[in-house]
């Protein structure tokens, strides 16, 4: 899985700013979830956590009604690299993107 990083949540966005418009990665989380997906889009880093649900499929972010959940966090991966992804800021739609290319 060349999209995970073993790095903090500061060399994270350091590295997608460098990759530029798309790029992400997949880190350890800093908070109770395991995991956060950190995507450079419109200028700015977004960090958005990996979540194990309570029926054991994975989720992005917070719980949605009808979100779409994965088994693993490659079927996840692989699903925002051809659909939608659809960003929030307190609260806001700021941008809808898909995962781009990974940082080396």
């Amino acid at each position: 899985m060349a999209w995970f990083h073993s790095v903090n949540r500061e060399r994270a966005v350091q590295m997608v700013a460098a990759g530029g418009e798309g790029c992400f990665l997949v880190r350890p989380s800093s908070s109770k979830e395991p995991l956060t997906l950190t995507l450079w889009y419109g200028g700015r880093a977004y960090n958005i956590f990996i979540r194990k649900r309570d029926d054991n499929k994975i989720g992005l972010g917070t719980f949605k009604p009808n979100e779409v959940a994965f088994d693993t966090v490659e079927e996840l991966v692989n699903y925002y690299q051809t659909s939608e992804l659809i960003l929030y800021s307190d609260g806001h739609v700021t941008g809808r993107t898909k995962l781009g290319g990974f940082p080396a």
